[in-house]
């Protein structure tokens, strides 16, 4: 399954619930401004949604992580979107999908985010995602394969 949501709220967790419980995986993309990114969960085998939420700063962690989100929030979401960048991860969206239904090349994206920032020439950064190993999500997924193989 591939795409990219933003409403209603909590689409995108009713999404990665039904991915990684049916063991299909998601790749999904978005646009910030000037930076693109994308990423995939590999149920089973990667980070899923619900994982990489659970990492992320909320607006009550210390420091500068949660001051970033506080403001953040108050931003208006104008999104500067272009057709040519619209385009461009399109694209890293459907190569990442080809490559799971394809094999040729293991997922890119399983796992992490990948930033672009067409800004600075489409420079690129990968940030893995790490497992939560007491996601709910992940944890009743495999409950219920394992269940399924009995």
């Amino acid at each position: 399954m591939t795409g990219t949501f933003d409403e209603p709220p909590g689409a995108q967790a009713w999404v990665n619930e039904a991915v990684v419980g049916a063991a299909t995986p998601l790749v999904s993309g978005a646009l910030f401004g000037s930076q693109l990114v994308y990423s995939s969960v590999d149920p089973g085998r990667s980070a899923c949604s619900a994982c990489a939420q659970s990492a992320a700063a909320d607006a009550r962690s210390p420091g500068p992580e949660g001051l970033a989100v506080r403001l953040d929030e108050r931003l208006p979401r104008t999104n500067r979107l272009t057709g040519p960048v619209a385009a461009v991860i399109g694209a890293l969206i459907a190569q990442e999908a080809v490559r799971y239904i394809t094999g040729f090349q293991p997922p890119y994206a399983a796992g992490a985010l990948v930033f672009l920032d067409v800004n600075h020439g489409f420079e690129s950064r990968r940030v893995p995602i790490t497992r939560d190993p007491d996601c709910d999500v992940c944890r009743r997924a495999a409950d219920v394969r394992s269940s399924a193989r009995a």
